[in-house]
């Protein structure tokens, strides 16, 4: 990774570079689930960042690389009520002793 921006009122630049020899590869990990909001007030569901983190960590991951995500959705007066209904895949790594440094 290079030139990664990080959020915030300033805008900086963090500079990274990992190759090979910083990370070895776990597996892939999965999930999916679903989010409705009823009105635009009450939403439930999942989150699929923090499930495939979980997910990674249990394999005794570090991190996730290469995620994707799949949505589907399906609103009524697109206030009413939504729900989106996502997939998502990612790469479970664990970084080596010399990244962690």
């Amino acid at each position: 990774m290079q030139d990664v921006r990080l959020p915030g009122p300033i805008a900086s630049d963090a500079h990274y570079e990992f190759t090979t020899e910083d990370f070895k590869i776990i597996g892939t990990v999965e999930a999916e689930g679903e989010i409705k909001t009823v009105l635009g007030v009450a939403q439930w569901g999942g989150n699929g960042y923090s499930e495939l983190y979980d997910k990674a960590k249990k394999l005794g991951g570090d991190e996730l690389m290469n995620y994707v995500f799949e949505i589907q959705s399906y609103s009524i007066l697109s206030f009413v009520y939504n729900k989106a209904t996502w997939k998502a895949r990612a790469t479970a790594i664990q970084f080596s002793p010399r990244a962690r440094k």
